[in-house]
């Protein structure tokens, strides 16, 4: 049975992540580690090739074809290995070829994407995980901890989790209504939903929903798209009921809906201010 994590946001939101378990994370370790041996491969043949092209005669030559040339592969060969995780982490919102091929991503607690000061950390104590042999120490953790954590995820604070199958989008037939919209829009657009809010009941409105909405915006481009969508979806549903909506009628564009109600909330705000 899969294992879930409640993680609590600084919005006092509650998000619910599947775990990522032993089997997700040993496929993308197996993908990542073949990934690094076809990388130090290919490292020592384009050695070895400057070394033949050169010549054995040639200084250039002489160092690559000899103890010097091996002991430059086997440092970079361990940059390769060292640097690998917390370079794709980093560049790639937690995720490395094989997590992306095994649909798994690192998170840090709370939701929050990974940064390169946790990816660093985490794959540091990558080599007491490795203990005594074939990542034992590792597998042990994830096997019994609550959420699935290696002792690096402990230290680094982060967790892995299994991304969200994303459904297939559905392209809008009819402009979305509120009161006061009367134009269509034609079926092969798929931009954002244009709510007519002139004649919806915004002040309504509770300060604490429109704080949430607000903060939400605030720190939305941190987030990664599951988190963004969830996110949304749930402070957004309180201001749809407050206005008689539901998520049908825009579309299921929660994080636009919630743009543009701030958006109109504060152009009527100050339309007031100006009479």
């Amino acid at each position: 049975m899969a294992r879930r994590a409640e993680i609590v946001t600084p919005d006092n939101v509650q998000l619910t992540y599947e775990l990522a378990g032993l089997g997700s994370r040993f496929v993308a370790w197996f993908v990542d580690t073949l990934i690094q041996l076809l990388l130090s491969a290919a490292l020592a043949f384009v050695v070895w090739l400057v070394a033949f092209v050169a010549g054995l005669d040639d200084t250039l030559g002489r160092f690559l074809g000899g103890t010097w040339g091996i002991a430059l592969v086997i440092v970079l060969a361990v940059l390769i290995w060292w640097a690998y995780y917390p370079f794709y982490e980093t560049v790639w919102n937690g995720q490395t070829p094989g997590k992306r091929y095994s649909g798994i991503r690192v998170l840090r607690e709370g939701g929050f994407p990974l940064d390169f000061r946790a990816a660093l950390l985490r794959n540091l104590l990558r080599f007491a995980d490795m203990l005594p042999g074939v990542y034992a120490v590792g597998a042990g953790f994830l096997l019994f901890h609550p959420q699935c954590k290696r002792l690096g995820d402990l230290v680094a604070g982060t967790v892995v989790i299994r991304e969200r199958q994303e459904e297939e989008p559905v392209q809008p037939k009819t402009r979305a209504h509120l009161p006061g919209a009367t134009q269509t829009r034609p079926a092969e657009l798929a931009d954002p939903p244009d709510l007519d809010l002139s004649m919806a009941p915004l002040h309504a409105l509770t300060r604490e929903q429109l704080q949430g909405a607000k903060k939400y915006l605030e720190r939305r481009d941190s987030l990664d798209l599951a988190t963004q969508e969830t996110l949304a979806a749930r402070i957004a549903q309180p201001l749809l009921t407050t206005l008689g909506l539901t998520a049908e009628a825009i579309d299921h564009r929660h994080s636009d809906f919630l743009a543009q109600v701030v958006e109109a909330y504060e152009r009527r705000q100050l339309t007031k201010l100006n009479l």
